[in-house]
């Protein structure tokens, strides 16, 4: 399943898979208010035997299938803190 991958530029690590043949303007606009402005990361061509770094694969799908979209939102946890952006760890 082809589907394009947007980025929030309001949160960070937050990410919308859009199925290829829905048009932005289609999605809820709740969703669209939450995410704000987006901007275009990729066009992926999706299988389930070809896992993704942060979510299911099968799930992304299945949420594409039914709605036509998939949110990805930042991990809760990260033990091993790639994710620290700059100035974000306490200052010793």
């Amino acid at each position: 399943m082809k589907c394009n991958i947007l980025k929030s530029r309001r949160r960070d690590f937050t990410y919308l898979y859009v199925r290829e043949d829905i048009e932005l303007e289609e999605l809820p606009n709740e969703l669209l208010k939450m995410f704000g402005e987006t901007e275009a990361v990729m066009t992926l061509e999706l299988s389930r035997d070809r896992p993704l770094a942060q979510e299911n694969v099968e799930k992304v799908i299945a949420n594409l299938e039914s709605d036509g979209y998939h949110l990805q939102l930042p991990p809760k946890d990260d033990p091993s803190s790639w994710l620290d952006l700059p100035n974000s760890k306490e200052k010793s």
